[in-house]
């Protein structure tokens, strides 16, 4: 018994759904141990995510594919250590913007902030998040080798997430 195009379809679009909600719940639900904000803010940089953007270049395998001595298995390898490390990127990038959030919902509990703080982090969350599962499906879609993933719209929210708190969080003179 075959299945038919649509079939297929359905199939392909449930087991999407089923990641997306998956990757969702990992980001929304996750335990994190107690931490210093401050002094993690303090140190904190958007800036150390910007490898990101050319780690999964296809220049390097354009590049290798010229270089004398050229295997098939150097760009299997190669594309296999850069998913690993690009995806260990990711995984930091989802805890420092869990941080972030932490920062904000601290300042929101402490008060002093504007009421427009609250929808902020809930906004940031959402394009962090939908950024995220985007970039998680292009990295599959990587490691199979039928896709490339663009970085820039999640480095951005990372970006836009921690230039919305600066000010908030440097202490004003008096």
């Amino acid at each position: 018994m075959s299945m038919t195009p649509l079939e297929w379809m359905v199939l392909l679009c449930i087991l999407l759904l089923g990641m997306l909600t998956w990757t969702f719940s990992r980001i929304a639900f996750a335990k994190h141990g107690q931490i210093d904000l401050e002094a993690w803010w303090i140190a904190y940089s958007p800036e150390r995510y910007r490898p990101m953007r050319r780690m999964l270049s296809a220049d390097d395998f354009k590049y290798l594919r010229s270089a004398p001595g050229f295997r098939p298995e150097m760009v299997r390898r190669l594309r296999r250590q850069r998913a690993a490390a690009f995806a260990a990127y990711l995984q930091d990038m989802r805890a420092d913007f869990t941080r972030l959030q932490m920062v904000g919902r601290a300042m929101v509990m402490a008060g002093g902030v504007t009421p427009t703080v609250r929808d902020e982090l809930f906004h940031q969350k959402v394009l962090f998040t939908r950024n995220y599962c985007q970039v998680q499906l292009g990295l599959l879609a990587y490691r199979l080798g039928i896709g490339s993933v663009d970085v820039s719209r999640l480095l951005e929210s990372m970006r836009s997430a921690a230039a919305y708190f600066e000010p908030l969080m440097t202490p004003t003179a008096a």
